[in-house]
Formats: structure tokens, sequence, C-alpha cells
């Protein structure tokens, strides 16, 4: 017999691809406020900088794109001087409330400007071109700059809470709000959720590159990476929101939760087109403020069938006891079927009803 001639050495490619899983699960596990601070060492690196101000005066080599049905909450714009912070709302009201000249600065070149030249990167990138265009100075930008960076990184906007008997921490990261046209909007809570995805031009990289030293070519491989590695965690997670707003638009809309439908993390990751896992690490420690002020975990709004149905039925069962009305199996299913967007048999009807029994 042949001898079999085993190895345990992992091709190049093979350990490139494990070492960039493991830095983006690593990214995934972040905090959101290292997460903001992984984003401030990448904008104020070096070789960032030369990409988003290049010497030549051409166009930028990166800036951002906003996410569609979002934007940062509007308490960042406004803050009112007659309140003490401790009467704020947000942990970002308390912040801006310490910033009152530089809220008042940024009230003055106007939102339009702000989140042109501050939160999105659009526009001409100089500094210089930034205060003449806005009417402020360069010390004045670069105030703002730093506001923009404080409000994301700092330690009491994203202070982690706990549930009653739980010992792992959450933070709350938008505000669903609900338009006066019925349409339905993401207010993310910090500027760094809410800036969106970079956007790189890669034939201007490549031009950009040609100019660099072996150092500086070292430090923008390693640069682009980060870029995807961010946009890959803020893509997924405006992607889970959004699916979130279409699925349980009827319950956003009405606080009716016989609204819900059903949802799960594998459906999501399915239709978002990442990994389950991915999922479940990003929405298990954030919760949103839904549109009529309560807080909710973002897992919770996530239903399976059985779920949902024992949900719905449960509700039903409890509104027709402070009726006082008697229920019949058929009169059960017929409002099932209208509460349910799904078909339940009678069977499984009489499980559930047997199952929130023995719960009492």
């Amino acid at each position: 017999m042949p001898e079999i001639k085993t190895s345990l050495h992992i091709k190049g490619t093979l350990k490139g691809q494990l070492i960039r899983r493991l830095r983006f699960s690593e990214i995934l596990n972040l905090k959101e406020t290292e997460f903001a601070k992984l984003i401030q060492e990448v904008e104020e690196s070096h070789i960032f900088k030369k990409l988003l101000y290049p010497k030549d005066s051409g166009p930028k080599a990166v800036h951002r794109r906003r996410f569609p049905h979002a934007r940062l909450i509007s308490s960042f714009y406004e803050v009112r001087e007659d309140l003490h912070p401790s009467q704020s709302k947000t942990d970002v009201e308390k912040i801006l409330f310490q910033h009152t000249e530089l809220v008042h600065l940024i009230k003055k070149i106007g939102q339009k400007n702000f989140e042109s030249y501050f939160l999105y990167l659009e526009g001409p990138g100089s500094l210089e071109e930034i205060a003449r265009n806005c009417g402020i100075n360069v010390e004045e930008v670069k105030k703002i700059q730093n506001l923009v960076t404080e409000v994301s990184i700092h330690s009491e906007f994203f202070e982690p809470k706990f549930t009653a008997g739980e010992k792992v921490p959450y933070t709350t990261v938008a505000q669903i709000e609900l338009e006066k046209d019925g349409s339905l909007f993401i207010s993310w809570l910090s500027p760094h959720l809410a800036q969106g995805r970079y956007v790189v031009n890669r034939e201007r990289v490549e031009q950009l590159r040609k100019e660099m030293n072996s150092e500086e070519k070292k430090s923008l491989t390693q640069i682009l990476q980060k870029l995807e590695w961010i946009n890959l965690r803020q893509d997924t997670l405006q992607k889970v929101l959004q699916e979130l707003l279409m699925t349980q638009e009827g319950y956003l809309r009405n606080r009716d939760p016989l609204k819900l439908a059903p949802l799960t993390q594998r459906e999501t990751s399915r239709k978002i087109g990442v990994a389950s896992s991915t999922v479940c690490r990003l929405v298990g420690s954030k919760s949103v403020i839904l549109p009529w002020g309560e807080e909710k975990f973002l897992k919770d709004l996530f239903y399976n069938r059985k779920s949902l149905a024992l949900n719905h039925l449960r509700l039903i069962l409890e509104k027709n006891l402070k009726e006082g009305r008697k229920t019949s199996d058929e009169w059960l299913r017929q409002e099932m079927l209208r509460a349910t967007p799904f078909k339940i048999s009678r069977r499984s009807l009489n499980l559930y009803r047997r199952k929130l029994l023995n719960e009492k």
C-alpha cells in the first residue's frame, strides 16, 4: 500500500482568508464607542487624508454615501438652551448642550452644508475650501470636525445599559420615526452610524498610489481593507433595520402587536446576503426607540411563525377574558386567520392554546 502523506500547512490564500474573517469578526464584536474610535483612527491617518485631500486638487479618492430613509437624529441640530442637561431626552442632547457655540455655528452654515462637508465628506475637500464655502474660518472647521468625532466616541453617549437579570450590555443606536406622510425613517443617534458607507474611487486610488513610497503603499492596503470591514458592518446594520421597517411596517405605524409579521434573523441574513452569525452578533446587543417612545431590543422585533402565533393567540385570549366573552375553537380560528398573515391548522391552534393555559 503506498504511503499516504498529509500536510498541516495552510495554503497562503486560505490563510489570508481566515485572517481576514477573524479580523472582521473582531470588528463585528466591537462596542459602538470602540467602532467609532476605529473610524476616527482611519480618518485621522496620513493615508486617508491623502485620499480625501489630494494635493493635485483632483477628485477625491474616497467619500461617503448616505443610506436611504436614514439620517442623523434632528436633536443634533436643535439644542434647547432653556433646559438643563439633565432634562434632555437623549444623550446626544446632553453632549451638545456643552457645545452650544458650535451648535450655533452649525446652524449658521446650514444643515445642508454641515451634512455635505462634515457628515458625508462631499464637495471640495481641503479645509480652506470648506471654510470658504461655509463662510467660516479653518479653525472653526476643525472644531466642528472634532465635535462630530466627540459625539460619536464620547463614553457618556454610548454608556452600556443592562437589563434586569442580564449581564450583557446593550446600546441604543437609533430612533424609528414616523413622518407626516406616513413614511418611516431611521434616525441614528450618532454621526458615525448616520454617515453611511465609504465609496472608494479605485481608479483615483491607483493614480495616487503611484506617488506613494513603499511604506505608504503598505499602509494604503491596510486602510482600504479597514474601509471594507467598516462598510460591511455599517451596511449590515442598515439593511437589517430596513428589512425590519418593511416587514413590521403595520406594527410600527399603528402600535398594534397584531400587525407584527413573521421574520427571523436567518431569513433576514439570507435576504441581505450575509452569514446568519453576522446578523446575530449585530442585533444581539442593540436596541432602538420606536415611534411612540418605547425602547425595544432589535432581537425582539424578530419572530418565527410559532412564536408569533402564540403571541397573537395570547393577545386575543386576554382581550376576550377582559370583555368576558366566551370563545369557541372555530371563532378563535377565524380570529387568528384575520390576525396572522399565514394559516394555522385547528390542531396547531389547540396545541398553542393548551401551551398558554399550562404557562398560567
